[in-house]
């Protein structure tokens, strides 16, 4: 009769292990998936007077679209003297 009760309960301490490592997968996952997006911005530029977007752009090699993407919030019609402006970076 011992080996029965070990067996079972062997069998029920192995469920538990798989029901909680996958609980731990499903919140790690939700941690994940629903996180917002962040910028890491490796370089930035500040604006000086006469800049445009598009000559910021051109002076670090890049484009309107890479500019206006790593800077959503970007208004290129009312730069400020002094802003700064990220010119290279990635979105995680």
């Amino acid at each position: 009769m011992a080996k029965i009760t070990s067996h079972k309960s062997t069998i029920f301490f192995n469920l538990v292990s798989i029901l909680l490592f996958v609980l731990m997968v499903t919140w790690v996952k939700s941690l994940i998936v629903g996180r917002e997006p962040f910028l890491l911005c490796h370089e930035l530029a500040q604006v000086n007077s006469e800049d445009t977007c598009y000559a910021i752009a051109q002076q670090y090699e890049s484009t309107l679209d890479t500019l206006y993407s790593i800077n959503p919030n970007i208004n290129c019609d009312d730069l400020s003297i002094g802003q700064y402006l990220c010119v290279s970076g990635e979105w995680f």
